[in-house]
């Protein structure tokens, strides 16, 4: 199995390779470029827009300058909400925003937002997740009221939950469907869920009761839960999660994202406690030597250019 290299910069707030470059140099980017300490979300477009949700707003970096996309309240057209949670580029190219207040398509021919109506649903809704599956289904998680399918065309949402004895859909908060076109529900509480294609056979893998921040798969074919404050590995012989033990130094710090990378590597980003201090960092696991951690100290939210 390859090793997990776990390295902790405390102050680094977003390292990217610029998206339109051609080599392969590093920039360090901060707040006062980002509009925020805090990113949420990463994905990149066709066109090579890095777009960013962060928790003053929607982000999008063009490989030399930012532009910030805020809520207005005079405009309905304008982002919902500027807490971004979650975003989705789909195979046809278009981007979905999720927000504190609703889901939302980007309109890039405008320049603006259209938002999503969720049947049975008078409020739009904090997003947590959003995916694409393999068959082209989307699927959104709503706080509160579970798991809904997008339709693009009449853009709405429709639930699609089920009565289960191993979860609540209330608790759910990331979805995700490995190679295997399994569907993976991570919970704020009760684990992980894991429901088969063929047959709906769901499994609980229990956890300690705190959330599910992500799960991915690495180039390799691993899978792998992210928490709060642990990374456990999906050993598939025995079918369990293995929690993976931590060996930095750092302690006080929880983790709010994760992405992999095309070395296999999985980046993580942290919120670090420091002597009272807070600091947003990353965790490099790169792919050699399981390291990795144990329970952390839980840590203590205009203009569109």
């Amino acid at each position: 199995m390859k090793t997990l290299i776990i390295s902790l910069l405390v102050t680094l707030l977003l390292l990217t390779a610029s998206p339109l470059a051609q080599g392969q140099d590093a920039r360090l980017y901060d707040k006062d470029q980002i509009g925020s300490q805090t990113v949420q979300a990463l994905c990149q477009d066709e066109r090579n827009f890095l777009w960013m949700g962060t928790d003053n707003g929607l982000c999008r970096f063009d490989g030399t300058q930012f532009t910030t996309y805020v809520h207005s309240e005079n405009d309905s057209t304008s982002l919902s909400d500027n807490t971004v949670r979650t975003l989705l580029i789909d195979r046809e190219q278009r981007l979905w925003v999720g927000t504190e207040n609703g889901l939302q398509r980007y309109l890039p021919e405008k320049d603006c937002f259209q938002r999503v109506r969720l049947d049975q649903l008078d409020f739009g809704g904090y997003i947590y997740s959003i995916i694409q599956r393999r068959n082209g289904e989307i699927l959104f998680d709503v706080s509160g009221a579970g798991i809904f399918r997008l339709d693009p065309d009449r853009m709405t949402g429709s639930p699609v939950n089920r009565p289960s004895p191993l979860y609540h859909f209330r608790y759910i908060n990331h979805l995700y469907e490995d190679r295997h076109g399994q569907l993976w529900l991570g919970t704020d509480r009760q684990g992980v869920v894991r429901i088969r294609p063929e047959t709906g056979e769901e499994k609980l893998f229990p956890l300690p009761p705190t959330a599910v921040k992500k799960i991915l798969e690495t180039s390799d074919n691993q899978l792998f839960v992210i928490t709060n404050y642990n990374v456990y590995l999906l050993d598939e012989e025995k079918d369990r999660l293995q929690m993976l033990p931590y060996r930095g130094k750092h302690r006080g710090f929880s983790i709010r994202s994760a992405i992999t990378n095309s070395q296999g590597d999985i980046i993580i980003g942290t919120l670090i406690i420091e002597q009272g201090a807070e600091f947003n960092g990353t965790c490099r696991m790169g792919a050699e030597n399981p390291a990795q951690k144990q329970e952390g100290k839980q840590p203590s939210k205009n203009e569109k250019k």
